[in-house]
């Protein structure tokens, strides 16, 4: 007793600590149990995992695609975060169709249980550019047929000669591949007419269409060669549509295989995509590893990318085909965005380049403004 009271009497300071430490004690304990049952009721409240897009109903759709639109406003964060929720469904070859009844293909016209590399893209963009499920299906049709007509005959069968440059005329998409790679971009083409369609190789593989109604001409694309992609995958924005373009063989139809996304998350890149082989569902592929397996094939020889830009709504109805060939800036070339003849004039070329720098700002103009406008 007498140690301790000398203790006491030599160190008031701690004597003073001890003192608050039972005073504060009560104090304490009771905050660390409010905080312990905050966090518990936190935990409890946290939000159930999101409803996978082949459970979700009409109705729950529609609020999906209408929070996607006000949380996200630009359209490649939207892709990235909606593509996202197709990770891991199946494969299956050429899901979609025209519906029961609907000869040759009577697949649903929309389904969410299972894509192949095109309708996994497609649908993306529909529910991307889409505030409801009744506008997605519509939105769909647009993109998958010509002129939105339902039918076999006017889906768009053919990468180069339909699909990119028509889902262009629509205004769903344009072509950075150029503005992305201007030094190491090269042009490749593709003949497709009904004398090629007859020479094709294994007609079972190809779609079921008469010599009418395949389309005829010369289609250009603009290419990445595959030795480079690596070298400019930092300039490419997150959520680009990827084209994969092989070697041309006359026999065959087409010259575009595949088709995937260019994401980025967490420092890396990835190719998501609806992978066939050794993956048979929707996947995140790193993108290095993508290219290292591309450049193996020996057999029918991957030639580069294509990059397609998915755009506002916004450009839907409008079409800058005939704006390029009344000012002499492309050839007979069909492409919209970039003409695959030389530039006539140097005054063409600048108007051109100014055309392009305004059409730019107006889409990034609208991207910004457009959440604020929408009712």
């Amino acid at each position: 007793m007498q140690i301790s009271l000398i203790v006491l009497t030599y160190n008031p300071m701690f004597s003073r600590s001890i003192l608050l430490y039972f005073l504060l004690f009560p104090i304490l304990t009771t905050n660390v149990q409010a905080i312990s049952t905050s966090d518990s009721e936190h935990i409890d409240k946290a939000p159930p995992p999101p409803i996978p897009l082949e459970e979700m109903s009409q109705a729950q759709f529609d609020i999906f695609l209408s929070s996607m639109q006000k949380k996200y406003p630009n359209i490649n964060t939207r892709i990235n975060n909606i593509s996202e929720r197709f990770i891991g469904i199946p494969y299956a070859a050429s899901p979609l169709g025209e519906g029961p009844g609907h000869l040759p293909d009577e697949d649903p016209l929309i389904r969410f249980d299972e894509v192949d590399c095109t309708t996994f893209i497609e649908e993306v963009m529909a529910l991307t550019l889409s505030k409801s499920y009744s506008q997605a299906c519509k939105t769909l049709e647009q993109i998958r047929y010509i002129h939105a007509k339902v039918g076999y005959k006017w889906r768009k069968h053919f990468p180069e000669a339909q699909w990119i440059p028509d889902n262009q005329k629509m205004g769903f998409i344009r072509d950075i591949t150029i503005q992305i790679a201007p030094q190491k971009a090269i042009w490749v083409y593709k003949r497709l007419d009904p004398q090629t369609w007859k020479s094709r190789r294994h007609p079972e593989k190809w779609p079921k269409l008469d010599d009418k109604d395949i389309p005829s001409g010369t289609f250009a694309l603009p290419v990445i060669p595959i030795a480079d992609v690596l070298l400019v995958t930092k300039k490419i924005p997150s959520g680009t549509i990827v084209n994969i373009i092989r070697e041309d063989i006359k026999s065959y139809p087409t010259r575009v295989t595949h088709q995937g996304l260019l994401i980025k998350k967490a420092g890396r890149t990835y190719f998501r995509h609806a992978g066939r082989a050794g993956y048979a569902r929707v996947v995140d592929e790193p993108i290095e590893h993508f290219v290292k397996r591309n450049m193996a094939y020996r057999k029918w020889v991957v030639k580069g990318f294509n990059l397609q830009e998915v755009i506002a709504p916004i450009r839907r109805n409008k079409s800058t085909t005939g704006f390029f060939h009344s000012t002499g800036l492309a050839s007979d070339s069909q492409y919209p965005f970039i003409p695959a003849g030389r530039f006539r004039t140097a005054s063409s070329y600048v108007v051109y380049i100014m055309y392009n720098l305004a059409e730019r700002g107006m889409l990034l103009l609208y991207d910004n403004l457009a959440p604020i406008l929408s009712p």
